[in-house]
């Protein structure tokens, strides 16, 4: 069996809090945004899956041989929801997941012209869909077999952007919502870590962040039709969802859902 090289981050130190009840976690559960909840179930089940030897981490990285000559097309997806033996990194993957994800998916970009009314899964997909495919790209041309820690990270940055004057405090250092990333990167890179991945994150986010608001916003006299990245359609469809346009209003707009998860602004505090 081929045995795809390691890729994951050391430990990093997780903030401490009480220990939730059952009730609590069942209710935080269930009010995960759809995406945010998913790709948590997958990553864990995963994990759960190659700890107790029902699964081969050889089967599930990046191969693009692999995916081409042998059309194994599932690498395509398990790279993203593998995060590596159960541990603290793993752990720390998780926490920044149900944090960022969970926030970012709450209030997301609106991906395109229109305009959404809080809570966008659709908008959420649109920017993960991008993001992987940047993430992919990037693995093959360096040779990493897995690509879920750049893609949390890239959520965690694009959040940055959307929260840029977001107070908050990481071990009683103030610091402002764009700032977050650099602080993250450089607490990775202080406890040990690869900062590699976490650059990969930061650069796809921004890609991401450059087409959808930068370049329309600041250059919208000379910006091309071509480089308009929108939302398509079906992705409304699949999440129950509707496109509100500038002015427009949608019948079945979901009101935004109490941040239980991603609740807390401070890392190392007590």
């Amino acid at each position: 069996r081929t045995t795809p090289p390691s890729e994951f981050s050391l430990p990093h130190k997780l903030n401490t809090h009480p220990t939730p009840t059952m009730s609590s976690i069942e209710e935080q559960f269930k009010s995960m945004p759809p995406i945010t909840r998913g790709w948590f179930v997958a990553a864990l089940l995963t994990t759960t899956a190659v700890t107790l030897g029902f699964a081969d981490p050889g089967k599930l990285y990046l191969s693009w041989d692999l995916v081409i000559n042998k059309f194994e097309l599932w690498r395509l997806v398990t790279n993203f929801i593998f995060f590596g033996p159960f541990g603290m990194g793993f752990a720390f993957q998780l926490w920044i997941m149900c944090r960022m994800c969970y926030r970012y998916e709450e209030n997301p970009f609106p991906v395109g012209t229109h305009i959404n009314g809080g809570r966008s899964s659709a908008d959420m997909m649109m920017m993960l869909s991008f993001g992987a495919v940047v993430c992919v790209t990037i693995g093959y041309l360096m040779g990493k077999p897995f690509m879920g820690p750049p893609l949390v990270f890239m959520v965690l940055y694009v959040w940055s952007r959307r929260n840029e004057n977001e107070q908050m405090s990481i071990f009683g250092i103030k610091i402002v919502g764009y700032q977050y990333p650099w602080a993250m990167l450089a607490l990775a890179v202080l406890m040990g870590s690869d900062p590699v991945p976490d650059l990969i994150g930061i650069f796809a986010g921004h890609v991401f962040y450059f087409l959808i608001d930068v370049g329309p916003n600041k250059y919208a006299e000379t910006w091309p039709s071509w480089l308009l990245l929108q939302t398509p359609n079906f992705l409304f469809d699949m999440f129950d969802e509707r496109r509100v346009n500038p002015g427009g209003r949608t019948a079945n707009q979901r009101a935004p859902v109490p941040n239980a998860w991603g609740s807390g602004q401070t890392l190392g505090g007590n």
